[in-house]
């Protein structure tokens, strides 16, 4: 749908990165960038994927997207409700006042227990020596 837009259109997406690899999800910032620089196409997009949000901000970095052009919102749920917090994107593609969560502390976490697993068990890990892997 996207592709048959008019130029200046607004155009409501929900979850583009379902069921696509990280890689896919980083082209599919791309596009979106390159519809409202050429076509000047408004995009409304709802997603979970810190991913997307991260290749957008990219295309901010790579100049080819402004940062005006980009609006996030990180909607937070607590015992006091559900609140909405609107986050800027500089010239540089850096989101303020802070960074909103990746999955990339706990995929770090899993691949620490992959590449250093005594040395992990040892700072209190659930990793296993090597030996007690085997017997498994």
């Amino acid at each position: 749908e996207l592709a048959l837009a008019p130029t200046g259109a607004v155009v409501l997406v929900e979850e583009a990165e379902n069921s696509l690899h990280p890689d896919a999800v980083v082209r599919v910032a791309e596009v979106f960038a390159e519809a409202v620089t050429r076509r000047s196409v408004q995009l409304v997009v709802a997603t979970h994927s810190p991913t997307l949000a991260l290749g957008l901000c990219r295309e901010v970095l790579k100049s080819k997207l402004d940062a005006e052009d980009i609006a996030l919102w990180q909607v937070h749920r607590d015992d006091k409700g559900t609140r909405a917090e609107r986050l800027t994107v500089d010239d540089r593609g850096i989101v303020h006042p802070r960074w909103f969560s990746t999955f990339a502390r706990a995929e770090a976490e899993l691949l620490r227990d992959f590449a250093e697993p005594e040395e992990h068990a040892a700072q209190g890990g659930r990793a296993r020596s090597g030996a007690a892997r085997r017997r498994r």
